[in-house]
């Protein structure tokens, strides 16, 4: 338990009866931490624009610690957060009202007058709750003050703005509505680099088969797939392009490489246990057969064998 007493600040001017009571109440408001987040907001707000903490701690930091149990800097986003709100709420545009902090988190350092123009952007193209990734991606997309100008439409600015030639090609041409173009942009965006360099040079155009690659790509699968272009599932005849291959189809091809390491492992197996038994039977000192033995310990044969596949199928 912390006996720590809060550290009073030195020539500050005590605070009045009336301070003293709105402040334990706005205490009280961000401790029970019940109500919406921008009403917790402005009591922070509240407490620091005026300094209310003054009287029993020298700075922000140490009241957030000891009294609201955050700390500062995540007390100032949710100030920020709750700004934020405020200009888009007051602002007048018929939009709807964000409804949780990480939404407006990246718009908090924008200049006041931005902070409505991203919000828009980012309803119109994710819909009515955005998450704080695609307002994040709204914003970062932007940073081009002249690309609004040139292009109002914010679905079509941020597919331009995104840098990918291809997709922006695919949008102009008419083969990708703007709305599938972005869904795409964002797939790759996810992506590591190495994959998302991988994607674009194949030409994968369908956003869940390129999230399920992401996934899949420190498989010996996903290596194989780049290296040659296409999803081998056997004979050459059911080999699948990789610009035509959907998520379920990598699923697929997935579960069938598990079953075949599975399928090897037990072939595998199989002349293990049979020389580590001659091993046994034959009382053979050599030192393989004495690691294989040792490693091992008193398993049975089929023991033996489920220890093998475990190591080989998570190894493989």
């Amino acid at each position: 338990m912390n006996n720590t007493r809060p550290t009073h600040a030195v020539f500050m001017p005590s605070l009045t009866v009336s301070e003293r009571l709105v402040y334990l109440d706005l205490i009280l408001i961000v401790r029970a931490g019940l109500r919406a987040f921008w009403q917790v907001g402005a009591a922070l707000s509240e407490i620091r624009n005026s300094r209310l903490y003054r009287e029993d701690y020298e700075n922000w930091d140490a009241f957030c610690t000891a009294e609201v149990f955050m700390s500062g800097r995540y007390a100032n986003n949710l100030i920020s957060a709750t700004e934020a709100r405020e200009a888009i709420i007051t602002d007048g545009t018929n939009v709807p009202s964000p409804t949780n902090e990480s939404q407006l988190r990246p718009l908090a350092h924008l200049p006041e007058s931005e902070i409505v123009a991203a919000w828009v952007d980012a309803t119109t193209a994710y819909g009515a709750q955005p998450s704080g990734n695609e307002v994040s991606r709204v914003v970062e997309r932007r940073s081009d003050p002249a690309l609004a100008v040139i292009e109002p439409d914010p679905v079509r600015r941020m597919v331009t703005a995104s840098g990918y030639p291809a997709v922006i090609g695919a949008m102009e041409a008419d083969h990708l509505t703007p709305r599938d173009a972005l869904t795409l942009v964002d797939a790759l965006d996810a992506c590591q680099s190495r994959v998302c360099e991988d994607m674009v040079n194949w030409g994968v155009s369908d956003p869940s088969f390129i999230r399920a690659m992401n996934k899949a790509r420190d498989s010996e699968t996903y290596a194989e797939i780049v290296r040659t272009g296409y999803l081998q599932f056997g004979d050459e005849d059911e080999a699948l392009s990789v610009m035509d291959a959907r998520a379920a189809d990598l699923r697929q091809l997935l579960d069938l490489k598990q079953k075949e390491r599975m399928l090897q492992a037990i072939a595998e197996s199989r002349e293990t246990v049979c020389f580590a038994q001659k091993a046994v039977i034959g009382n053979v000192t050599d030192n393989g057969v004495t690691l294989v033995i040792g490693g091992l310990g008193q398993l049975g044969a089929g023991e033996v064998v489920m220890v093998t596949i475990e190591r080989m199928v998570r190894n493989g």
